[in-house]
């Protein structure tokens, strides 16, 4: 009589694969979202920069936040500056006790720094009426001349002129800088990039040999290193402050760790673990793509960098997604094979 037939483990280990795979995707996503909480703007057609900051460059420093298009001015303590506001009336005032606000300035109300309810004053001469926003000497704001003119075309590289009139312990002076314009690569070429992947991941579907599953696993593991890179990169970028910016390498070590524990561990979960790097791969490149296609990228690595970071994470990302999931729904589909009936084999030599 023939032994039992006992049920195989692998549904067991399969169920964990992939239940270890879907915590790593977990702990994946809110990584990524917190490299780029710090940073609205990733990726612009148009920078501003600082050319000139007036006669006493020790007394007054600007910078331009351009992820924000903020500027930021920083004073000596010692000094008194006003700086002017869009149509010439006192707008903000640094001096040794902090920097103040004209809650009657047109700027101060349309860039809502004043006190809520404050009427601008209608000449600029008015008197001023200041209000505490800081004690320290240095603050940021948004000040629209730096942008272009909305409704008018630009060429490419410095394409115009900008200029803050603020007044020095009495002396007038003024920030100037220029506006520079620029165009990212054309969306085709990465339309293309992402139609071979797709290609890829199909034929890599259809072949059921381990090379091919090596394969995918190796798209996988360089999706993810290009999406850690795509995300510490712009998580550093100019205008984050260093204190934010740290906060996201604890999470992307934790995903780092668990990824490499998951696959060296759990040899059953790595095609779950590989599909699901892949997939959280890709979303993070195209939660960026905008460095794909706009001229400038704000970035503490060269452009050239982070586009081959966020055009990898995707293509990659999406050959192993893709792939591991076709090939997943394709073996479930398939009908299962029946046991051959066991044959009782009578000794030879022996009748009855």
């Amino acid at each position: 009589m023939a032994a039992p037939v006992r049920p195989a483990a692998r549904p067991r280990l399969g169920r964990l694969a992939v239940a270890g795979a879907t915590a790593l995707a977990a702990l994946c996503l809110p990584a990524s979202a917190q490299a780029h909480a710090t940073s609205l703007v990733t990726s612009l057609d148009f920078v501003a920069r600082v050319v000139s900051t007036g006669r006493e460059p020790s007394v007054v420093r600007a910078r331009i936040d351009d992820g924000d298009r903020k500027l930021e001015l920083q004073v000596e303590g010692s000094h008194t500056v006003i700086v002017l506001g869009y149509a010439g009336e006192p707008f903000l005032r640094f001096s040794s006790a902090g920097v103040d606000v004209n809650d009657r300035s047109p700027t101060a109300v349309a860039d809502k720094l004043a006190r809520g309810g404050s009427a601008p004053a209608l000449a600029p001469g008015a008197a001023a009426h200041w209000s505490r926003l800081t004690a320290g000497h240095r603050f940021a704001w948004h000040d629209h001349r730096l942008g272009p003119v909305p409704g008018r075309s630009y060429g490419d590289g410095a394409v115009a002129t900008w200029s803050i009139p603020f007044v020095v312990d009495g002396k007038p002076d003024r920030i100037t800088g220029r506006l520079w314009h620029g165009q990212g690569p054309p969306l085709e070429i990465w339309l293309a990039l992402f139609g071979l992947a797709l290609a890829a991941a199909a034929i890599l579907s259809r072949q059921r040999s381990d090379r091919a599953v090596r394969t995918a696993l190796v798209c996988a593991g360089i999706a993810g290193v290009a999406a850690e890179v795509l995300s510490v990169g712009l998580s550093f970028g100019p205008g984050v402050p260093a204190s934010t910016a740290w906060e996201s390498v604890p999470a992307s070590i934790a995903v780092a760790t668990t990824a490499v524990a998951v696959f060296v561990r759990l040899p059953q979960a790595r095609r779950a673990l590989a599909g699901l790097v892949g997939l959280v791969a890709a979303l993070v490149g195209l939660g960026d793509s905008g460095v794909l296609v706009h001229g400038y990228v704000i970035s503490s690595l060269p452009a050239a960098v982070i586009r081959a970071a966020a055009a990898t994470a995707v293509s990659a990302g999406l050959v192993a997604a893709v792939s591991i999931a076709v090939r997943h729904l394709a073996g479930s589909s398939a009908p299962p094979r029946r046991a051959r009936p066991a044959r009782l084999s009578v000794p030879r030599g022996r009748s009855r």
